[in-house]
Order: structure tokens, then C-alpha cells, then sequence
């Protein structure tokens, strides 16, 4: 069944999160059934090696055919980058500013620091000014992640950090869709559309306190002031069980400083708050406290994330080998069943399950956000890119289309009587 609705589905697109613990892949396209997930595969890295389990988890997911035609987003970790957005007071007019100045004027690195770095910037309006938001990370890892790509065929692709394409994920809820391998996405959360200017605040669920149970442990979250749907400034910060609303407040309070300093932004809508908490009474409670205790209104949501499961089935690497084994069906359906029941029994690794919601985010953007034609697009690893060659910038399809177009002007000339043979 899922052969069937990926041959009748279009308008494919691939995410990859990348940080420093897994490496995780989800393929989205549109089906009669809606947007669907056709595949979702993870890899964990081991000893620091980006390059090969990014390559490994490509050769398990994509064939060489995909590669070349399905467009890939890659996110980065926001610990392994760097992302902010500033305005520049003394901005000469018809210049387009360097990435150096940007990352000066951002906080990004020093002068002469900028070497090991490599970076890309877009242009926006923020507080009805122009803003230029920057993103960078390190040179040797944009390399190993350009290289991976380029090792295994992908010919469109981009390089952002994850938290810019995570709000396209945020508000969706992967459910079964009865048909083996495919998973559809529908509307789960949604923030208040009238607001222009927020805080929205992602937690991973862990630290925070439950209703009559005392916990010490640490969590993770993060921060993101959004303008007009997109990201300006974003700040990761530790959540404490029991010190969860005063962290918060003060991680948004920080957010802000930055904001007003750098982008002129004083005055923001409310926060919103997203967590992976079943009892919805203690998300709304959550946000009650974060409003009195930061006077900004909160609004708490549901927070989905996706336990459904990876692909069972390779596809994408089907050698010999792997048929011949295929022989044995009884035996190796059997092994599957042992291997699912372990993995219901083991705990959510809250690392690879957000991994997922980062990797859905990216697939999601890059099928509305093309890798060429878009204005909202960042691409770290453009630096790194060869000058395009003449066979990159020859219109082929449009060639193509002229050639067509030819023919048949010719073919109705040639038939048509002439004055000559009247």
C-alpha cells in the first residue's frame, strides 16, 4: 500500500536534523490523503563522525533517483550554530553589507574570528526597518555536511539552522494512516494568527513538575521571538523542576533585552507555550504562572510529537544479497516483531523524537520554500558552493519547450500553401 500511495503522491521534499547525538531523515509529500510521511529513518553518531552517519542514513532512505530530483533541507542543531538578527545603524546605502560586519554587529565573533566560520544572511522588516538575520556554524562541520551531500548525489539542497524551519512542524500531529509505512499530518496547534510579534517557547518536557509527584530532573528549552511568522532571535536555555516558570520568564526577558537592543522591537503580543505534556490542565496552569510572573500574557498548547515509529521496510538499498535474504520471510518477520516489542518497551529518547519534529519542520519548509525562488531562504554551506558552470545556468526545460514550440510552427508552415504554388 505505501508503493501505491507514494506513486500516486507529488511534490516530494526531504528533511534532515543534524546535532551532535542522531541524524534523522523525514520525506514528506502530497497525497490524495493529504500531506503524508512516506519515510523516516534516524542514525546515531558515533564519535563525533557527522559525515558517514549522515551518509548511511541518506543510502538507507533515498535512492539515486530521489537524490537527484527531490530537494533536501538540512537543519543544524541550535547548539552546533549560531542565529540572530541586528539592524546596522551606519549602513551605507546601495551596499549590501559583508558577512563579517554582520556577525560583528550581531555578537556573532570578533574581527579576524571569522575564518572558521562560515555563514549566509537574508534581508527583512522588523519594526518597520531593514534587518539583516545571520547564520553561521563551524567550518569543518558545513564541510562535512557539504561533502556527505555531494558524496551521495543530492543535487538541491541547503544548509539552515533547525530552529528556523521548527515552527513549520510545531503545530502538526503525525497519525497512522492504516496504510503500512505512510503517516499523515493534520492540524494540531495553532497560535493565535493575530499576533505579529510573539515568544514562542518549545519545552522537551522533562524538569517539569507534575501534580503530587516530586522530580529532580533537567530539561531542555527553547526560546524564539518571531516576527510575522518568521524567526529573529532564538535562546536555548535548561529547565529545573520547580524553577520551570521563573526560568522561563527570565530566559523571555533576555530574549527581549537583545530584541529591543539590536532590532529596535519594544513591545511583543504575549508568549506561547508549547509542551509534551498529556494533562492539558497542567500546560494551561504552566502558562497562568508564566503570566503573572512575566506580566505577558501566555497561551499554552499542545506539543505533538511523533512516537509512531520509523520505516521497517530499505527500499532504497535493495542489493542481491538483501533478496536472497528475503527468502527467509518466516524467520525475519518473526525477528521484527521481537524488535518492535523491545523498542515499545524502551524509553522515549526525547533526543530522537525531537530530532523527528526538527527533520518534519524542515521537509515541511523546503516544500514551500523551494531552494531556488524563495526570498525567505538561508544557506549556510553557499560559500562552499563552485561557481555555477554553463550547464547549471543553461535553461534546459525552457530549451526544451522553445524546441517544441519550433517544430510545430514548422510543421503548420510546411503544410499550409504557399503563394508560390497557388
Amino acid at each position: 500500500m505505501k508503493n501505491i500511495v507514494a506513486k500516486i503522491s507529488w511534490n516530494h521534499a526531504v528533511g534532515i536534523y543534524v546535532d551532535e547525538e542522531w541524524i534523522t531523515l523525514t520525506r514528506v509529500a502530497t497525497s490524495l490523503f493529504g500531506t503524508v510521511i512516506l519515510h523516516k529513518h534516524s542514525g546515531r553518531v558515533n564519535d563525533g563522525n557527522i559525515k558517514s552517519t549522515l551518509r548511511e542514513v541518506i543510502d538507507s532512505a533515498l535512492t539515486p533517483r530521489d537524490r537527484k530530483r527531490i530537494p533536501v533541507s538540512v537543519g543544524i542543531g541550535a547548539e552546533m550554530t549560531f542565529f540572530a538578527t541586528c539592524i546596522l545603524e551606519d549602513e551605507q546605502q546601495g551596499e549590501s553589507p559583508s558577512i563579517t560586519t554582520l556577525l560583528e554587529a550581531s555578537g556573532a565573533t570578533a574581527a579576524g574570528e571569522g575564518n572558521g566560520v562560515v555563514a549566509d544572511y537574508i534581508q527583512i522588516k522588523a519594526a518597520g526597518r531593514k534587518a539583516y538575520s545571520v547564520a553561521a556554524c563551524r567550518k569543518d562541520l558545513a564541510g562535512q555536511i557539504f561533502e556527505a551531500l555531494n558524496e551521495a548525489g543530492i543535487k538541491q539542497f541547503r544548509l539552515e539552522p533547525a530552529p528556523y524551519s521548527l515552527l513549520a512542524a510545531a503545530g502538526r500531529k503525525v497519525v497512522s494512516n492504516g496504510l503500512g509505512n505512510v503517516w499523515r499530518l493534520r492540524s494540531g496547534s495553532s497560535y493565535p494568527r493575530r499576533w505579529k510579534v510573539y515568544v514562542h517557547v518549545l519545552l522537551d518536557g522533562q524538569g517539569i513538575s507534575q501534580p503530587g509527584t516530586i522530580s529532580d530532573g533537567t530539561g531542555n528549552g527553547l526560546a524564539i521571538l518571531v516576527v510575522d511568522g518568521w524567526p529573529v532571535l532564538w535562546r536555548r536555555f535548561s529547565i529545573l523542576s520547580g524553577q520551570e516558570v521563573g526560568l522561563i520568564s527570565s530566559t523571555v526577558r533576555i530574549l527581549l533585552i537583545h530584541a529591543l537592543r539590536k532590532i529596535g522591537i519594544k513591545s511583543i503580543k504575549g508568549i506561547v507555550l508549547q509542551a509534551p505534556i498529556q494533562d492539558k490542565d497542567k500546560v494551561a496552569e504552566l502558562s497562568e504562572k508564566i503570566t503573572q510572573e512575566s506580566g505577558i500574557n501566555t497561551i499554552g498548547i499542545p506539543l505533538y510529537l511523533d512516537t509512531t515509529g520509523e520505516s521497517t521496510n530499505n527500499e532504497a538499498k535493495l542489493s542481491k544479497t538483501d533478496i536472497e535474504e528475503k527468502g527467509n520471510s518466516d524467520a525475519s518477520s518473526h525477528q521484527q516483531d521481537i524488535q518492535k516489542s523491545d523498542e515499545l518497551q524502551r524509553p522515549l529518547d526525547i533526543g530522537k523524537t525531537f530530532g523527528y519534529l526538527y527533520s518534519l519542520g524542515e521537509a515541511l519548509s523546503i516544500k514551500s520554500r523551494p531552494v531556488s525562488g524563495s526570498n525567505f531562504q538561508i544557506d549556510i554551506v553557499s560559500s562552499l558552493r563552485p561557481p555555477p558552470t554553463l550547464k547549471d545556468i543553461f535553461p534546459k526545460n525552457l530549451a526544451v519547450f522553445m524546441l517544441i514550440i519550433i517544430v510545430a510552427m514548422a510543421g503548420i508552415t510546411w503544410t499550409k500553401p504557399t503563394s508560390l504554388d497557388k
